[in-house]
């Protein structure tokens, strides 16, 4: 490529990413003219306003109603392999606000649990508590020993959010083996996060025992 196509091309991709800057509530509704064609699919320039994007996103949640624009643009992050940890998590948050139908994103978001950013995979777990489901908690419970205790936490978390029966079990024998390591003089999990294990547990325990109730009753058989 020559050199003025190479400035032209780079002038292009600059103004493209200038009109990606943070949405606003009256640009959409039944009076706002709605956002742009393709809005989503331009990825902020940089880190600080990608920031205000999800920002404002969050805070205004009538911006997500383009489900099909916010799920282009996270599979083009979550996929692409971004090396920007502030941008994967972004698409996470995204993801864990968003109302439309995430299922296809739940493999994704799973690999992104062995992720080498701390914050990243801590984010990965929250956002499976918003999109996944019970087959998606054998691998968030492996994070409970986590060398980051805010994954760990998230993890826990996250189990007490969509677990079964056999997540109850395992809280049961993580605490076991942190007590035995600690015994051992090897500790693996501090006591404050332990307790806060504890405390997801018996949320966890609360919410399959709230679901047993309602559960709709059979209808009785009449007896002839």
């Amino acid at each position: 490529m020559n050199r003025p196509l190479a400035i032209v091309c780079g002038l292009v991709v600059v103004v493209g990413c200038q009109q990606a800057t943070p949405p606003t509530p009256n640009m959409v509704g039944d009076k706002g003219p709605g956002l742009p064609p393709d809005y989503f699919k331009k990825a902020p320039p940089n880190a600080e306003i990608f920031r205000a994007w999800v920002a404002a996103v969050e805070q205004h949640p009538v911006l997500l109603r383009h489900w099909d624009e916010v799920a282009h643009y996270c599979r083009d992050v979550l996929t692409d392999g971004d090396d920007d940890p502030l941008v994967v998590i972004g698409a996470l948050r995204l993801l864990s606000k968003a109302s439309g139908d995430r299922s296809s994103f739940v493999p994704t978001v799973v690999e992104l649990l062995g992720h080498k950013s701390h914050s990243v995979r801590d984010m990965a777990a929250e956002c499976l508590a918003a999109i996944g489901g019970e087959r998606e908690c054998a691998p968030v419970a492996l994070l409970l020993r986590d060398e980051n205790n805010m994954v760990r936490l998230a993890a826990a978390k996250t189990l007490a959010a969509i677990g079964g029966e056999r997540e109850v079990a395992v809280f049961d024998l993580t605490r076991k083996m942190a007590e035995r390591a600690a015994a051992d003089g090897k500790p693996i999990i501090t006591p404050e996060d332990l307790e806060r294990f504890d405390k997801h547990r018996e949320k966890l325990v609360a919410r399959l025992k709230q679901q047993e109730k309602d559960k709709p009753k059979a209808a009785p058989t009449d007896k002839k």
